[in-house]
């Protein structure tokens, strides 16, 4: 059984996403050309977030109206998923056009924690799901 097409897009997605936070933090949040990857990388998990929406969530969503486990775990995911664009939106509006960026790195630190285990919880407990749907459906 290969990997599906979808889910191979989005695991090299993730790794793109790993590898810009890894970056960032690599050069500091607070450097010019960290903070300028950072403005990046957010257009980058807006992209990657638009498709998840668009394509993933509306199978599983499906099938979850016959599976009640599937339903409480893309409950949690829901309102994990909230809270991250919460915090992301906070910190990406708190730095846009505040110069004081004294929080910055700890922000950043909270910001990273999230988004990675965000990505490592998706593809663990999500992508999965999704293939074993699509494969019985083959």
């Amino acid at each position: 059984m290969t990997m599906n097409k979808l889910i191979l897009e989005l695991k090299e997605e993730h790794t793109k996403c790993a590898q810009l936070l890894n970056e960032i933090k690599k050069l500091g949040p607070d450097s010019e050309e960290g903070f300028n990857l950072l403005i990046h990388a957010r257009e980058h998990f807006k992209t990657h977030l638009k498709k998840e929406a668009e394509i993933l969530y509306p199978v599983l969503f499906k099938a979850a109206e016959s599976d009640f486990l599937l339903k409480n775990m893309l409950g949690e995911f829901a309102t994990d998923i909230d809270k991250i664009k919460e915090f992301t939106e906070n910190f990406f509006n708190k730095y846009a056009e505040n110069l004081d960026h004294s929080e910055l790195k700890k922000d950043f630190g909270n910001l990273f924690t999230l988004l990675s285990t965000r990505l490592r919880r998706e593809e663990l407990m999500i992508y999965n799901k999704y293939e074993e749907i699509i494969n019985s459906q083959e």
